[in-house]
């Protein structure tokens, strides 16, 4: 009889559930006493932050038909969608975000059942974990709320970060510091209501999207130190890397230790130059000098090339953890001071039904970016916010969208 091996999931969102799985579809040698353990803060096992149940125009950032748990059937939920009983939409290429949520619960539910018939046992702590410690004898002392247990393999698997508080306003009861679940969170909200929302990232166009489809009428503007909105998304097909390589990686390691920012940049621009397209003008499209309705505008004028740029973006994902492991320290924090926002706006871009809601809101002076903000202040009933312009704005309501 092999020992038992004890495993700890800390986090039951997506990658939670995804990494669930693949040790249960995985485990299959005979008699390995397993026992697996999800631990969550929330009493809810799979939809996490992004796809909790919440409202319709928020949809996925990925073609349905692209979306899986499991890397070897790259379209499960897009057969586990046509099978629902429950009414269809007649554009599906993005499905609100809820669908995937209720397809991850039932993802799960399918491996406890086959966890069952593996004899692997599985328990859920809907507890929140303090504290992990390595124990002299290898294990891991894994100590939370209620209880501490020790395991052979603690995985990690924390996902959506805490959303940050730069101005000091959570303890104001007009500043909405957690927005998801959208439809909860905005609804005290009166729709003659001024409302700042911090960011101008996907989590900033989602709040727009749910309060246009409320009726909001008082004006709304993103708090932006960038003013930069996330791209429209384009078509996304398959891309085989040729330059960005584990095997290019592999031979740089031969002679150093380490890997440099600027060579990482030389090979995607590689990578660019093969399908004919500038890495440059990829990166910045004109958009330092664009108003926002200008950037969607372009966007949406050059939707192929974007949808390959992104492919070439999301091809990335097989190797882009181990370039960032061996990358020199240094070249980290540049990175992620100098580059990580805008290239994060371009990896992360928003589907062109929502790109083309948030144009309507622009030109229909619903909303607007409002950028360089110095300090808020909350008197008089109202947020008042002094911009590094020497403007001023006041809003009823500030909503973060700021992680």
């Amino acid at each position: 009889m092999i020992n038992k091996k004890k495993i700890a999931i800390i986090g039951a969102g997506v990658s939670g559930i995804c990494t669930f799985n693949y040790l249960v579809k995985n485990s299959d040698i005979p008699d390995l006493n397993l026992h697996i353990t999800l631990y969550d803060r929330s009493a809810m096992v799979g939809p996490g932050v992004p796809y909790q149940n919440d409202h319709d125009v928020l949809l996925l950032n990925r073609q349905s038909k692209q979306m899986s748990v499991y890397s070897e059937s790259p379209d499960d939920f897009w057969n586990w969608y046509k099978k629902k009983t429950e009414v269809h939409f007649p554009s599906d290429e993005f499905l609100p975000r809820r669908f995937f949520g209720q397809y991850l619960k039932d993802s799960f539910e399918n491996s406890v059942k086959l966890a069952k018939e593996k004899k692997i046992y599985v328990d859920i702590k809907f507890d929140e974990v303090s504290n992990i410690i390595k124990k002299p004898s290898e294990k891991y002392s894994v100590i939370s709320d209620m209880d501490e247990d020790e395991y052979d393999y603690v995985i990690l698997c924390l996902g959506h970060t805490k959303f940050a508080d730069y101005y000091n306003l959570k303890e104001n009861e007009r500043f909405i510091y957690t927005p998801y679940p959208l439809e909860q969170s905005l609804s005290s909200i009166k729709n003659d209501s001024s409302i700042g929302i911090l960011g101008s990232s996907l989590t900033a166009v989602d709040i727009c999207l749910v309060l246009q489809e409320a009726g909001h009428t008082g004006k709304i503007h993103m708090l932006s130190r960038s003013g930069t909105l996330p791209a429209v998304r384009g078509e996304i097909q398959p891309f085989k890397l040729k330059f960005l390589t584990e095997e290019a990686l592999q031979k740089i390691l031969t002679n150093k230790k380490e890997i440099q920012l600027k060579e990482i940049i030389n090979m995607l621009n590689e990578e660019c130059k093969e399908v004919d397209l500038n890495l440059k003008n990829m990166l910045l499209r004109g958009k330092n000098k664009l108003t926002p309705v200008q950037s969607i505008k372009h966007d949406m004028a050059n939707i192929n090339d974007l949808g390959l740029w992104q492919s070439i973006l999301v091809a990335t994902n097989e190797v882009i953890e181990k370039y960032w492991y061996y990358l020199r320290e240094e070249d980290k924090v540049t990175y992620l001071k100098k580059y990580e926002r805008l290239f994060m706006s371009k990896r992360n871009p928003m589907p062109i039904n929502n790109a083309q809601k948030i144009l309507e809101m622009f030109n229909d002076d619903l909303l607007d970016i409002k950028r360089g903000v110095g300090k808020i202040q909350f008197y008089n009933e109202k947020f008042h916010v002094d911009f590094k312009n020497d403007d001023q704005e006041e809003y009823d309501w500030i909503v973060n969208a700021v992680v």
